[in-house]
Formats: structure tokens, C-alpha cells, sequence
């Protein structure tokens, strides 16, 4: 489903057109309702991420209008255990990180994974407040707030030496678009257009109970199969813990 298809009238901002009763071309034809619409579109994309990224903290989602993978490098410098990763290199925000690998070494080429060590772990305090004597070669890290804590603080400088999986922000649209469609699995695109005509409604037709109820419910039903598609999708290990059971 693309942002706007006056033709087929199956575009978001169609959908958002039907769902709140405004008429056809009501909002495609009204600038400041376009903008208004665009905007909720984009609320809507910020509302739905904690669903695509809830499932661990592995990369689950990415939005396909990227035009680049979320992988980023960055400069080890022999000294500096921390490094603050904010944005990638299209000054999108970075949401998540998931995985970190470094070259070991000033000449090596070949990038090794690194252990993430949580903040519940002994080891992370020691990681954000190094002894002066914890230099070497890191094998693991700390994430907090966007900067990473490498266990020790590194002895070499490497061009390139980090390497960085994150999720990142949505592509969000804007009113000249037209023909975008949302980086989710097609069956949820209208959850978009759901999202903001609920917001409206809301805000400009309160009085519309059964139209509200009807929204809001529809919404909760896409949102739950979301979660269901992405489960399925991407399969995570789970621990299994229950009671033993002795042999007779």
C-alpha cells in the first residue's frame, strides 16, 4: 500500500480518507490536512516499532526503504575504551544496538565477534570505569545509552576497527512521496493508516464512539497478528526451566 493512490484510492492516505469519513480527496486535496496526515502516518511508524524491535535484542527489522544495511564502522584509537554511536552514516538515529565485532589488532583483517556483557553483570561496572592497568585486546562489551564500554581499552589504533549492527529509525514520509510504500510486511500497511485516523478521531470526532471502537479494534487485532508474524519470523532460543523429574 503506497502513500497516496488517487487512482486505485488504496493508498494510506485513502485508507485514512475512509476510515475517518473526511470523503475522497478530502485529505489528498487539503494541504494542511496532507501535512497533518503525513505526520500522523509517521507517529504511526514510531508507534508500531517497539513491536518490531520487542522480540529481543537481536536485529529484527529494518525498513526495506533504506537504501543501505544497518552495519556501520567506526576507529579504534589505543587509548579509548568508549565510543558514543548516536546516528549512522545517514544521520538516522540508531535505536538498538545489537552486535559489535572488532579487528584485533592494528594490521589484522578479519573481524571477531565480541560478548556483550549486560548491565546486571559484575563485569559491566568495571567495563564503564576501567582500572588504568585493563589494556588489551577487548573480547566483549557494554551498551548504555548509545555508547559502547569495551571490557578493556584498547592498545592499537585500527581504521575501521569497529564494526556496529544496530536498528535504526523508519524512512519517514513526507507529503511528496506518492508512491513510498511502509518498510513493514505488506499485510500491515493499513495499521499505518489505522493508527492516524484513530488520532484524528480522537481529536475531532470524540462524539464517534462506534466509529472509534471499531478502529481501535482493528487495530488491536493487525497489532497481535504483527507480533504473531515476527515470532514466526524470527525464531528465538528460549530456555526451557520446569520442575525435574526423578526415574521410579
Amino acid at each position: 500500500m503506497q502513500y497516496s493512490d488517487t487512482s486505485n484510492k488504496n493508498g494510506l492516505l485513502q485508507e485514512c480518507e475512509f476510515w475517518t469519513n473526511l470523503g475522497d480527496g478530502s485529505i489528498t486535496g487539503n494541504a494542511t490536512l496532507k501535512a497533518q496526515f503525513t505526520s500522523r502516518l509517521n507517529r504511526a511508524y514510531d508507534a508500531i516499532m517497539p513491536l518490531l524491535f520487542a522480540f529481543g535484542d537481536k536485529m529484527r527489522w529494518d525498513d526495506s526503504n533504506h537504501l543501505d544495511h544497518p552495519i556501520a564502522t567506526f576507529d579504534i584509537t589505543s587509548g579509548v575504551g568508549d565510543y558514543e554511536l548516536l546516528t549512522d552514516d545517514n544521520g538516522l538515529s540508531i535505536l538498538n544496538i545489537t552486535d559489535l565485532m572488532i579487528l584485533p589488532g592494528a594490521t589484522t583483517t578479519e573481524y571477531v565477534q565480541l560478548d556483550r556483557i549486560t548491565l546486571d553483570d559484575p563485569r559491566a561496572l568495571r567495563a564503564m570505569s576501567k582500572n588504568p592497568s585493563d589494556t588489551g585486546i577487548p573480547s566483549a562489551f557494554v551498551e548504555k545509552g548509545n555508547v559502547v564500554f569495551f571490557d578493556v581499552t584498547p592498545d592499537f589504533n585500527a581504521t575501521a576497527g569497529g564494526k556496529l549492527f544496530f536498528e535504526r529509525n523508519a524512512d519517514y514520509f513526507t507529503t511528496g512521496d506518492t508512491t513510498q510504500t511502509p518498510g513493514i510486511p505488506a499485510p500491515f500497511h493499513q495499521l499505518l493508516a489505522l493508527h492516524a485516523s484513530l488520532d484524528w478521531l480522537l481529536v475531532f470526532k470524540s462524539e464517534a464512539t462506534t466509529l472509534i471502537a471499531a478502529v481501535q479494534g482493528k487495530i488491536t487485532k493487525k497489532e497481535a497478528e504483527l507480533k504473531t508474524a515476527i515470532d514466526l519470523r524470527n525464531p528465538v532460543r528460549r530456555r526451557v526451566v520446569g520442575r525435574s523429574i526423578n526415574a521410579v
